[in-house]
Formats: C-alpha cells, sequence, structure tokens
C-alpha cells in the first residue's frame, strides 16, 4: 500500500504532481502523513523539510508549516493536484493564525 521516498536511486530533479498537507506547525500533518504512508502512528517533532510517500499509487507531500519555511509552500503549490490543509481544532491561537 505505502511506499516512503518514490524518487529514491535517482530519477528526475522535476518535482511530481502531488497532494499537499498544508497547515500551520503542530497541526498534526506529520503524524497524519506517518499515518496514511506506513500505516503507523509515531511520535513526531515540528517538521523543517518536505517529507514525500505515495499512497494508493499517489504521491503525498508533508509540507512544514514553520513560518521560517513558508516559502516552501509557494514552492510546493505548482505542482499540487489536491491540498489537505489541517488546523489543531483545539488550538485556537493557532487557529486565528491559519
Amino acid at each position: 500500500r505505502a511506499a516512503k521516498n518514490p524518487r529514491a536511486g535517482g530519477g528526475s530533479k522535476k518535482k511530481q504532481p502531488a497532494a499537499l498537507l498544508l497547515g500551520p506547525s503542530n497541526a498534526g500533518k506529520t503524524l497524519l502523513f506517518h499515518r496514511l504512508v506506513n500505516n503507523e502512528i509515531e511520535e513526531t517533532v515540528a517538521s523543517m523539510k518536505s517529507d514525500e510517500g505515495i499512497v494508493d499509487n499517489k504521491l503525498l507531500v508533508d509540507v512544514p508549516g514553520h513560518r521560517r519555511l513558508r516559502n516552501e509552500v509557494t514552492k510546493e503549490l505548482k505542482r499540487a493536484t489536491k491540498i489537505v490543509f489541517m488546523v489543531d481544532a483545539a488550538d485556537a491561537t493557532r487557529q486565528a493564525k491559519a
């Protein structure tokens, strides 16, 4: 069902179309990404780089939500086929910023 790093072993430098997980830091994007890609629930920390994996033969990208990395979102949007925007419903402070 899932495969990690679909571009391992060389391949094109052009980024493939993908579904993107977007949202503010600590929204649960990386937790959901690992659940979908690896069928595991892992403890996570704030991501500082995008991560890619395959779910049901579709590319999924976990995009960091940290403020200093907002330019990464702009770069990744160019290849978006779908966007999942996540917000932690229990965190009112981050909801306002999202």
